[in-house]
Formats: structure tokens, sequence, C-alpha cells
């Protein structure tokens, strides 16, 4: 994310092929600084940070394990200076159930001015809880759970705020394992869950039933369902997804959807990928459904980058609709390269003139998400012409 104060910097952050925590500070014209937070946390790129720059400019990085025992966070000693950092603090949020108590996924966002995390918490499920004091959090709520399914059922989810209320993309479960895995909205708003048009479905007290929602994706029979990658705001506060539908374990069809004012309206974007890596242990795809990955620029959701295989390699394309997805024109980011760019990730707050995308670059290898040597890239604009990007490699960054 952007953070324009004192500096003008872009910060990241992600898990080195050791499990290391690293965040890093990007500035023009200065060498790019990073900071390990955490030494070995785990050897899993499920336990990328994320992180949070409160108006004063102090970094936070929230953390976990996949499926680790707790949430960690650390705040920077210094406004927009990452050299230095608090101690860590240990978060033990979930209420406890002996059965399933783990954490994935911390997602920090600001409602009304006040903090709240986001994470996959007791038995797989959305969990929110919100912070009232330096150490101090409410109790977790569970936010959604399919009424029947079985405990091991994990709704994956996708969460943006718009300053008063949360928006939520959710699915059924994990594609692999969902006989009907369907893409759901809803947003939240105080103490009511409400649906794309403003009507209550529920209340937190208990935790919302999918089917409540407004179904964006409906999964057909004899399909392996949907999987959400991400969720903005257009101008006018209406929710825009992007996600990926599988008709075949090989056939990833990308998605978008909007919100019009009285409907959804779904387009197949004209760019089919398929899963990667392709060169998983034993010659055995153990992750059919990961795709190369879809993204929306939070600045203007019309736009977005996603990944795909052209050639001998998957690379990075800017894709951009003026007609509400019924036309579309594309841009190269990445073309020929001697290596995979995958996983697009798009910068907040980027405002147009600077860096607006990273990716990971598979300069090395990806054979699941706990055997991976890659590198974090970015590009700028400003040196388009010229394919200059910034290279972050995530090895040589333990201390």
């Amino acid at each position: 994310m952007r953070f324009h104060g004192a500096k003008d910097c872009i910060y990241a952050g992600w898990v080195t092929s050791e499990g290391d925590i690293v965040v890093a500070q990007l500035e023009a014209e200065r060498p790019t600084v990073t900071h390990v937070v955490h030494q070995g946390l785990d050897k899993n790129d499920h336990a990328s940070p994320a992180l949070f720059v409160d108006p004063s400019g102090f970094v936070t990085a929230y953390y976990s394990a996949h499926n680790g025992s707790a949430i960690f966070s650390r705040t920077t000693e210094s406004p927009e200076d990452i050299t230095h950092w608090q101690p860590e603090i240990e978060l033990v949020l979930n209420r406890g159930s002996a059965e399933r108590n783990a954490y994935t996924y911390p997602t920090p966002l600001e409602v009304d001015h006040e903090l709240y995390l986001v994470w996959r918490g007791d038995f797989w499920k959305p969990t929110m809880a919100r912070r009232t004091g330096a150490t101090e959090w409410t109790a977790a709520e569970t936010l959604v759970m399919r009424p029947g399914a079985p405990s091991t059922n994990r709704p994956y989810f996708k969460a943006v705020s718009d300053g008063s209320s949360f928006h939520f993309a959710v699915t059924d479960g994990h594609p692999a394992t969902e006989p009907h895995n369907s893409i759901y909205y809803f947003r939240r708003q105080g103490d009511t869950f409400l649906d794309v048009r403003g009507r209550s479905i529920g209340r937190p007290a208990e935790p919302l039933n999918p089917a409540d929602a407004d179904v964006v994706f409906d999964a057909p029979a004899n399909d392996h369902g949907g999987w959400i990658w991400d969720i903005a705001l257009d101008e006018d506060g209406s929710p825009v997804l992007t996600y990926a539908t599988f008709p075949r374990d090989d056939q990833h069809l990308l998605c978008w959807s909007k919100w019009d004012g009285s409907r959804w309206v779904t387009r197949e974007v004209p760019a089919r990928g398929g899963w990667f890596p392709e060169d998983p242990p034993e010659g055995r795809q153990t992750e059919p459904y990961y795709s190369g990955g879809v993204v929306l620029d939070h600045e203007d959701p019309h736009t977005m980058f996603l990944s795909r295989k052209t050639g001998a390699r998957f690379e990075i394309e800017e894709w951009r609709t003026e007609d509400g997805g019924q036309t579309w024109v594309s841009r190269p980011v990445t073309a020929w390269s001697s290596a995979h760019n995958v996983r697009p990730v798009a910068i907040r707050n980027h405002g147009g003139d600077g860096p607006r995308l990273m990716w990971m670059r598979l300069d090395g290898w990806y054979r699941g998400y706990k055997d991976y040597r890659t590198s974090i890239l970015v590009e700028d604009p400003r040196f388009e012409a010229k394919r200059v990007m910034s290279r972050w490699m995530d090895e040589k960054q333990r201390p």
C-alpha cells in the first residue's frame, strides 16, 4: 500500500522460502529498505503478512502461521520508518474451541475510525474482532457459517471497508471439497448484516448463512464452482468482484461481477487460464484450482490485473472496460519472460502517479505453498518504456 506523509512510500510484505516475515519500504529514488519482523514463522505462503498504516504513519504488520496458534502483530517505533519495531504482540482471540482453534489470513480494516481484524478462525470460519486498546480486543465473532456443514468447511473470504461498513465476498468453501461452491456478497454495518440493496439479512449475534446473502456466482451442477480473488468498490460505492470458475480442473475462467444498482452484471474476461505450478512434486498437481491470479485496481475497479499462460510462460496483463464489462482492452505488463509471473497484487492508494502493481516471479520454483523460491517485482509506470522493475529478493534477508 502507498502512504503519503512526510515521505511518499510503498509498504509491502511477504513470507520468504525460509518462513521469515518481511516488510519492505519503497521510496522513489532511494534504495528499498527491508526488515524481518519475525524469523522462521512458517515456510508457507499462506503466512504472508497484512499491513496497516495509521494516519500518523506508524506501520503495523499482522501475521500468523498457516493454521497457527495465534495472530502476531508488530508496530514501528517511529512513523514512516520500518528499520526499528516495537516488541511483538501475541493475539489469542479465538473462542478456543477444542475441535478447531487456529488462525490464518489476518486482515486489518478500519471502520468509523476503529480498527478491526478479520481472519479465518474457529472451525475454519471467517471471524472478526475490534481493537479496544493497545493490546485489547473484543471477543471474536464468527461471521459466516452454513447450517449443517461439516466443521471442516472453509468459506474463503475477501473484505474491504468503505469507512463506515464492511463489504465481504465469500465462498461456500474450497473448490476441491465442495459439491456446490458458489460466491456470495454481503455487507455489515453496525450490528446488522445487509444485502447489496441495504436490506437486513441477519444480526452478528448469529453467524450469517451464505444462502441469505447475495448470490453473485451460482455454481452449476457438475461444476467445480468458483474461488474469490478480490472485492473493491467503484466510484459510487457499489461492489465489484473478481474470481475464477472451473468448468474443468484444467480450465480456469476469469470473471468480473459488478452491482449496477439493480442487478449483478457478470462478464467472463476473454483471458482464460489454467493452474500453476506446472512442475508439482512427483508430477502430480495437488492444487489444480490455483490460478495465476486476477485482482482489481482499487482506485478504479474497471481495471484489473491478471496472470495467465501466453506462450511458454505465465505473464501479467492489464485489462480494462469502459462499458460495464461488455468489451475489454488489454496490454501486457510482462512479455517473453524467462520465468512465470503470477499472483498480481494491486497497490492500494497508489494515486495514479506511481507504482500500481506488484507480482511474484518464479525465477526459482513453486512446487506448492510450502516449497517455493521466488522474488517479488514492482512495475513503476514512470519507467514503463524501459521496463525497469525493482526486484525484491526473498532470500538473503535473514539477520
